[in-house]
């Protein structure tokens, strides 16, 4: 057994190891099969799949790539060795304000509107009450339109951490089910 460093984090490590127990990153020299010809000392890692204990990736996008040793999500790396579960998390959307607001405001003009017209007010106060009639219903629909953010919640030892956040219920959902399916294959 010899160390070596991390090509990720650069840690020492022993060759012997299946991936770095830092940052998750996998060793070639444990985990590639090498073929070519010992005498004139030329090399090439096998493909994918051909060895045991080789990285296999459940999920890759632009943002997110989960494998059987790690989860990579934008610049931070998760080691899945450290991963105990993985859950969905859903925060509700701040609807509260932004439709008592509107309601406020909205019959408030309303109600200028209709002095305005009962009372035989100049066009500016009649078009001051439409203005605010129509900026309260925006913002009662606005409230109505906010979406839920839903999480991708890892736990491990030290805790639970909120790794990822999307207003796509389902695209979250798809990182979830990676990420358990690279669990459960990790054994």
């Amino acid at each position: 057994m010899a160390l070596i460093n991390c090509s990720e984090c650069s840690i020492e490590i022993s060759d012997k190891a299946a991936a770095c127990p830092k940052c998750g990153n996998p060793i070639a020299s444990a985990n590639s099969v090498v073929q070519g010809d010992r005498a004139s000392g030329s090399s090439v890692l096998a493909p994918s799949g051909a060895a045991p204990g080789q990285e296999r990736s459940f999920y890759s996008d632009a943002l997110v790539r989960v494998t059987n040793a790690r989860v990579i999500i934008g610049p931070k790396t998760y080691s899945l060795a450290n991963v105990s579960s993985v859950s969905l998390w859903t925060q509700p959307a701040a609807r509260l304000g932004p439709l008592l607001i509107g309601i406020i405001i909205g019959g408030i003009g309303l109600l200028m509107t209709i002095g305005s017209f009962a009372g035989k007010s100049k066009g500016d106060s009649i078009g001051c009450a439409l203005f605010m009639t129509l900026v309260g219903g925006a913002l009662f629909l606005v409230g109505i339109l906010l979406k839920d953010t839903h999480w991708v919640r890892l736990t491990a030892a030290g805790g639970e951490t909120n790794a990822l956040s999307s207003k796509s219920r389902d695209y979250i959902l798809a990182v979830v089910g990676a990420i358990n399916e690279a669990i459960v294959h990790r054994g």
